[in-house]
């Protein structure tokens, strides 16, 4: 079996009026674009879903999705895809898999591209290659991987959407009706103002339910040293990216003396960057990415979490069907499963639009795809009506 074509697609889809938390709380609009810059953090995000697919065919009939975690400037990550990362793996036997990463990762070395949209591009590449490697042994993902350890995924709700912290109580109460029962909120806005957040949110959902908070890199070491003890008094489960991501003796202190579980990973994209911070016990819930790590660099990073001890869980954010139908089936085949990341509204509506059957929620966990691959169909129509490129 040889590759012999590589397909991509930039895909954008505006949200919804009360759509993800994080954009309805927002700067203003960058000009020409529908970007804007969270002040608290500095970090662009943006008010459309953007993502990139890939198909990755063979000359046997048989073919792949893929997708990036693309969610600002697309087209560059498809850039990477079409005129480089395409063109070097055609000919070769998409169930090779680490032969593949290993020669992608190569390509680029020489000139530092070890992360960013390099290391996007070859996540989509490498998360259709696993997809073709599954179908044509007739299994899941999950299966190649070494087996489904389980087939639900219990959620967290991440970042609970509403414009006002009374409009956030009556989500998570709705949603613990719903079945839900953990909650990850949106913070970075100051130490009190978070602290009090949590103090509302926690006295409405109850003593039993799961409450994470996401501080989005906002911090100083002192300062989030300050909100992890707080969040501690609250039965807070983790602190997620306190300090600036490249502060790692700044992670060192933190997680050492928040007093609750500090959670990393998001935005690395390499084993070396987790092992360095491992070795340092600055990481107490480790969230690597699919759409950045692929699954070959996902699954070795959550087997060397497994030898620290630590628990993995999986980070999902913007993106589509192929995107999340990946992350869930290394999440079902990890045996240090933590939680899944999970954005009911709207973000699992869209990202089920490019589907034939939907991802699907029960009592507040995700459902296993139980078809061979990724476990879901990819509706060609569908990419094409939200194609921008």
């Amino acid at each position: 079996m040889r590759i012999e074509r590589v397909r991509t697609w930039v895909v954008r889809m505006p949200w919804d009026e009360g759509g993800d938390a994080v954009v309805t709380r927002g700067g203003s609009t960058l000009p020409g674009t529908d970007y804007f810059v969270r002040p608290e953090n500095g970090c662009v995000y943006s008010r459309s879903l953007q993502s990139v697919l890939v198909k990755v065919e063979t000359d046997q009939g048989l073919s792949g999705w893929g997708e990036a975690q693309a969610p600002v400037v697309p087209a560059a990550t498809e850039a990477v895809v079409k005129d480089l990362l395409g063109p070097l793996v055609l000919g070769d036997d998409p169930r090779e898999r680490r032969v593949i990463w290993t020669k992608m990762a190569r390509s680029m070395a020489t000139r530092g591209h070890g992360g960013g949209i390099v290391r996007d591009a070859m996540a989509a590449v490498d998360i259709a290659c696993w997809d073709i490697a599954a179908r044509a042994a007739g299994v899941p993902v999950a299966t190649l991987l070494g087996g489904a350890f389980r087939r639900e995924l219990a959620a967290y709700v991440s970042g609970v959407p509403g414009d006002d912290v009374a409009l956030r109580v009556e989500t998570v109460q709705r949603l613990i009706a719903e079945g839900f029962a953990h909650f990850k909120l949106t913070l970075g806005y100051g130490v009190d103002e978070d602290l009090a957040e949590v103090a509302t949110l926690r006295s409405a959902a109850g003593p039993t339910a799961g409450i994470y908070a996401d501080a989005h890199w906002r911090y100083t070491a002192e300062e989030a040293i300050r909100l992890g003890q707080g969040l501690a008094r609250y039965g807070v489960g983790f602190l997620e990216a306190p300090v600036p991501s490249e502060l790692e003796r700044s992670q060192r202190r933190v997680a050492a003396h928040a007093g609750l579980p500090v959670a990393l990973g998001e935005e690395y994209r390499s084993v070396h960057e987790f092992h360095r911070r491992l070795l340092a016990g600055a990481i107490g819930v480790a969230q690597p990415d699919v759409g950045r790590c692929g699954l070959t660099g996902a699954s070795e990073i959550a087997a060397l979490c497994e030898r620290f001890g630590v628990p993995v869980a999986p980070h999902v954010g913007v993106g589509l069907g192929v995107y999340v139908a990946a992350a869930l089936q290394l999440a079902a085949a990890l045996p240090n499963f933590y939680l899944m990341e999970c954005d009911p509204e709207p973000g699992l509506a869209f990202a089920n639009r490019i589907l034939r059957e939907p991802l699907r929620l029960a009592r507040g966990a995700y459902l296993l795809p139980a078809g061979p691959g990724l476990g879901v169909e990819v509706d060609e129509s569908a990419v094409a009506g939200w194609c921008v490129a």
